[in-house]
């Protein structure tokens, strides 16, 4: 029999306005795991996995381990190519903007953002 704990586990439940953004429960690892796709942006204040997969694209991680709230973003190009501004986040400056906003939003601080650099 399922415990009560076991199905909550089993139950996502994004911040507001994230819920369009797809996910499913990883059992073998027993936590959500949440796709970033292209053009998309999310924010979290749970215990989940976060995850993109990327060709030519960039993807940006923000975490402020205080507040316990993180995000990203997946996006396509630096800016909109036909100048017109589009606001999409498929556009580095705008999902740039989105994220950073979302996190703090959410409780997120800029000077208790974690800072990191990876290269592969």
């Amino acid at each position: 029999m399922t415990s009560a704990r076991a199905r909550r586990a089993h139950k996502r439940e994004p911040l507001p306005g994230f819920e369009g953004v797809g996910g499913f429960f990883d059992s073998s690892g027993g936590s959500w795991v949440t796709q970033v796709l292209p053009g998309e942006f999310y924010v979290t204040k749970t215990d989940e996995i976060v995850t993109t997969v990327l060709g030519s694209c960039v993807a940006t991680c923000i975490r402020d381990p205080r507040a316990g709230v993180a995000g990203m973003n997946h996006f396509m190009l630096p800016e909109d190519p036909s100048g017109e501004g589009d606001s999409s986040a498929r556009y580095g400056v705008f999902a740039m903007e989105q994220l950073v906003n979302g996190v703090m939003r959410w409780g997120g601080r800029r000077e208790s953002f974690e800072k990191r650099w990876n290269e592969l």
